[in-house]
């Protein structure tokens, strides 16, 4: 009984498989087959030719690019610097290039660098990032620095704090300058706490003034591409953001950037910020102070306050 049912039920699938949908007649089973063989050979053909587009084979050059795809400028620069140093050193002792480097000849680099570094972490974590890439694109074997430990970084030797009266310094020094330009970045650089890089890369309508339901000024500072790449909505200090948005609206009539630079169309250089930062420091009295000084600051200082 049961066979019989499951012989009735398999014959109308046949038929309904096998049936022609434009013919109106039945097609026989046979050239079913050869159409779903067919179809299984261009399959694999399709595959054959998807599977050779992504072997890829890399040279050292579109390698290192691809290592740097999503990262931000300021670590690409970073990282470009460290590894070319490393590239010029195989290079000059024993020619070799970086897809070639063995264990013995970063161990011979990192002695180099003791003599110089007070540590070689930096160094050792960005080569060993590349070299692991260069494994995962068929550059390299083996990655040369997997035995290498990563030594524990090594505390500051002072303390990045600053005082009220130090950073109220700092903001007398910049007001004795023509330009109002060195005391927005010092603005921007303590109260905001973002790196040099997006500092000199911001534009007017960054600076973004909002007033809520209760007439209630709110200000932010909008960054676009800072630490890892990421945009973030920064809350300012009412008094220092109704300062920036004032001197924003004032640079708004020269250029989009809140600091233009010499060249048309063209933010501050990294350096430039850096050394205007520099200039006043010296100035207060504070030769050691940098930005990092003023991120530590606010971090640590959130009750901070500029008369």
């Amino acid at each position: 009984m049961i066979e019989k049912q499951q012989d009735k039920s398999k014959t109308p699938r046949l038929i309904i498989s096998c049936a022609h949908p434009e013919a109106g007649h039945p097609r026989s089973p046979l050239s079913g087959a050869m159409a779903a063989s067919r179809m299984r050979s261009k399959r694999v053909e399709m595959d054959e030719e998807s599977s050779s587009d992504s072997d890829e084979e890399y040279t050292v050059q579109s390698a290192l690019e691809d290592w740097h795809y999503g990262k931000s400028e300021q670590t690409i620069t970073n990282y470009t610097n460290r590894v070319k140093q490393f590239e010029r050193f195989l290079a000059a002792k024993y020619n070799k290039t970086l897809e070639k480097a063995k264990r013995k000849h970063l161990k011979a680099y990192f002695t180099m660098l003791n003599k110089t570094c007070s540590q070689i972490r930096p160094d050792l974590c960005i080569l060993r990032s590349m070299y692991r890439h260069f494994v995962k694109v068929g550059l390299a074997k083996k990655d040369p620095t997997h035995r290498f430990k990563v030594a524990q970084q090594l505390p500051a030797k002072q303390s990045r704090d600053l005082s009220s009266e130090q950073v109220r310094k700092l903001f007398a020094e910049a007001q004795k300058k023509r330009s109002k330009v060195t005391f927005a970045i010092l603005q921007v650089l303590t109260y905001a706490g973002i790196r040099i890089g997006a500092c000199a890369s911001l534009l007017n309508k960054d600076v973004v003034r909002r007033i809520d339901d209760k007439n209630v000024e709110h200000y932010s500072l909008r960054v676009l591409k800072g630490k890892g790449n990421k945009s973030r909505c920064i809350p300012l200090k009412q008094s220092i953001g109704k300062s920036l948005h004032a001197f924003a609206a004032i640079q708004a009539k020269k250029s989009v950037f809140l600091f233009p630079g010499r060249k048309a169309n063209a933010p501050l250089t990294r350096c430039a910020v850096h050394q205007r930062l520099k200039t006043i420091a010296k100035r207060a009295g504070l030769p050691h102070v940098s930005a990092h000084w003023l991120v530590s600051t606010l971090l640590s200082s959130t009750t901070l306050r500029i008369n």
